[in-house]
C-alpha cells in the first residue's frame, strides 16, 4: 500500500558494508604518513568508502546541496524578527546567485538545487530537477500553526518524505557522490526546538534560542510557544512515531531533509547535516530508520542551544565548530572541501613498502 511505501523501501535496503569500512581503515594506515593524522577526516573517508562500497577508490568531487524550503504557521505567533514572505525573496536570491548558500556553493563548486516544499506562493514552474531553477514539489501553502494544531497531516508527511527519497536518488543517479542539506522557511527553528524537546526529553527552555536575532522578550516568547505546541500534541496521546512526531510538529522544509536522510540509506549516497535545523530532521529521520545513521555525516555544530546535543544523540561528531547558525548549508558547504581534500589524499597518496618511509607503529591502543 502506498501508506507503507517508506517502510518498504528502507526494509529492502541494504546495509552499509563493515567489510569495505575495515579495508578503507587498513588503507588509511598504509598511507605514508603519521597514523590518524588526519584526525576525524580519516572517520568520513572510510565511511563514505563503506557506503559507496569501494575501499580502492572514494568519490567525493561532484557535490549537491539541496535546500528545501519552506513557509511556517507558527510565524503568526511572533516567534520570528521578519515575515514570512522573506522565505521567497532568499529562495529566489539562491538561483539569482545573490544568497549566503549561492555564493559560498560557487567558490566550492557545488551545485546548488533550491526545492519548493511548501512557500506560501504560487508554484513555482519547474517540475524537473535542473541547476538554476527553484524546482516545485509544493505539498502546500505553509505549514499549520504548531501552537494551534498540526504541521500537516500524516499523508501530507509521508509526501514530503517522499519527496526527499526521491530526489536522493535522482541526484545520486545525476552522478553526484555527496548531498549536503540546507533549508530556507521563516519561523523554522521553532518547529525544530519542539521537535528536539520532544524526541530528547529536554526542556525547551534548554532546546530554544534566539533563530534569526530574537530580542530576550521575543526568545521567551518562542518558548512559551515550543511549550504550547508540545503540550497540545501530548494531549492527543498518539503513538509518538516518527513520522507522527514530525507531521504534528515539524514542517515540509524539515520533512524534506528528512527525506534526503533516508534517501541516502536507501541509495546509498553521503548526506551531510548542515545546522540546528538540519540537524533535527536527521535525529527525525534516525527514529524512523536508525540505520539511517550511518549514511549522515556532521559538518559543523550551530550556535543554537540545541544543536551539541542533537549531533550528540545521533552518536556524530561535527568537523568544525565556527559558532555559524545561519543555516542554507553554508556549514556543510563550509566543511566540502575538506573531505574532498581528504578524499585526494586517500586515493593518490603513496603507501608504506613504496616510498623509502619506514611504516609507523601503532601504540594508540597501549
Amino acid at each position: 500500500m502506498e501508506e507503507k511505501a517508506i517502510e518498504e523501501m528502507l526494509a529492502k535496503a541494504d546495509p552499509i558494508s563493515q567489510k569495505v569500512l575495515q579495508e578503507a581503515k587498513e588503507h588509511w594506515n598504509r598511507i605514508a604518513k603519521p597514523l590518524y593524522s588526519l584526525g576525524k577526516l580519516e572517520a568520513i573517508i572510510s565511511r563514505m568508502a563503506a557506503i559507496q562500497g569501494n575501499s580502492s577508490q572514494v568519490m567525493a568531487k561532484k557535490a549537491a546541496l539541496v535546500i528545501m524550503c519552506a513557509d511556517h504557521g507558527v510565524v503568526a505567533e511572533g516567534v520570528t524578527q521578519t515575515g514570512y514572505e522573506i522565505t521567497k525573496v532568499v529562495t529566489d536570491n539562491f538561483v539569482a546567485g545573490k544568497a549566503s548558500a549561492a555564493i559560498m556553493a560557487q567558490e566550492v563548486a557545488v551545485d546548488l538545487f533550491p526545492v519548493d516544499m511548501g512557500i506560501n506562493c504560487v508554484p513555482y514552474p519547474e517540475n524537473q530537477i535542473k541547476k538554476g531553477v527553484v524546482l516545485n514539489r509544493k505539498i502546500a501553502r505553509g505549514s499549520g500553526n504548531i501552537a494551534k494544531e498540526a504541521a500537516m497531516s500524516e499523508k501530507q508527511c509521508r509526501q514530503a518524505l517522499l519527496t526527499g527519497i526521491s530526489l536522493a536518488g535522482e541526484i545520486k543517479d545525476m552522478g553526484y557522490h555527496m548531498i549536503a542539506t540546507g533549508e530556507m522557511g521563516i519561523g523554522n527553528t521553532t518547529p525544530s526546538s519542539a521537535l528536539a524537546s520532544f524526541l530528547l526529553k529536554q526542556p525547551p527552555k534548554k532546546m530554544t534560542g534566539k533563530g534569526a536575532g530574537l530580542s530576550k522578550e521575543g526568545i521567551e516568547r518562542k518558548r512559551k510557544v515550543v511549550e504550547t505546541a508540545l503540550g497540545r500534541y501530548k494531549k492527543q496521546q498518539l503513538t509518538g512515531s516518527g513520522i507522527e512526531v514530525l507531521a504534528n510538529l515539524g514542517g515540509y522544509d524539515m520533512a524534506g531533509i528528512t527525506g534526503l536522510f533516508l534517501g541516502g540509506y536507501i541509495y546509498k549516497i553521503p548526506v551531510l547535516i548542515d545546522g540546528f535545523i538540519s540537524a533535527v530532521s536527521a535525529l527525525c529521520a534516525a527514529e524512523i530508520c536508525p540505520e539511517a545513521r550511518t549514511c549522515m555525516f556532521a559538518t559543523h555544530v550551530s550556535k543554537e542551544p540545541g544543536a551539541a546535543l542533537v549531533l550528540e544523540a545521533l552518536e556524530l561528531e561535527p568537523v568544525v565548530t565556527a559558532d555559524m547558525c545561519l543555516g542554507e548549508g553554508t556549514g556543510a558547504l563550509t566543511v566540502i572541501p575538506m573531505i574532498r581534500m581528504a578524499a585526494q589524499v586517500y586515493n593518490r597518496m603513496g603507501i608504506f613498502g613504496e616510498i623509502a618511509i619506514e611504516q609507523y607503529e601503532d601504540y594508540s591502543k597501549q
